[in-house]
């Protein structure tokens, strides 16, 4: 985890990992209609999925090297003109294109994995109220559903993207 490294994240999160490179990659069997934006901006590019062992928990995919410093002004605009189309053109998810995008197992297993993780970092920290806080979460988790889907960028951290300085 970004916050405290310390910390391991669940292995499942790979095969959210690897359904979203196949999702996006608008050359793949199945791409969702969004992925033609990576098309429309080619200097913004994400890895290809290879493969993934689920058995051997190992997920493969293209290195995209380098860019070379006269690119990061083109690409830094063409990442922020991206992420805006993409809410754009995900602020409506149809039923199809939830239903393809769903992750409803994967959501109840980073349920109880994050639960588990928080209680495990407040209690060895000493914080008080860790146990309520905890149910807070929980109670947030179990309310997830109840509210209307919409799909989000994640990991999006400085040291993942180019920005110009």
């Amino acid at each position: 985890m970004a916050t405290d490294p310390s910390q391991p994240l669940h292995v499942i999160r790979q095969y959210v990992e690897a359904r979203a490179l196949v999702l996006l990659d608008p050359r793949s069997e199945s791409p969702l209609p969004v992925s033609s934006l990576l098309v429309k901006y080619s200097n913004f590019k994400i890895p290809r999925f290879i493969h993934h062992d689920t058995e051997r928990n190992v997920l493969m995919m293209t290195d995209l090297g380098s860019a070379a410093a006269e690119e990061v002004e083109r690409i830094a605009k063409d990442l922020g003109q991206f992420l805006a189309e993409f809410v754009l053109a995900t602020s409506e998810p149809n039923t199809e294109f939830l239903a393809r995008a769903s992750n409803s197992v994967m959501l109840d297993e980073f349920h109880s994995y994050f639960v588990k993780l928080t209680r495990t970092v407040l209690t060895s920290q000493g914080v008080p109220d860790a146990e309520m806080l905890v149910s807070r979460l929980d109670e947030a988790f179990r309310d997830l559903g109840k509210e209307e889907s919409c799909l989000g960028m994640v990991d999006l951290w400085t040291s993942n993207i180019l920005i110009d300085s």
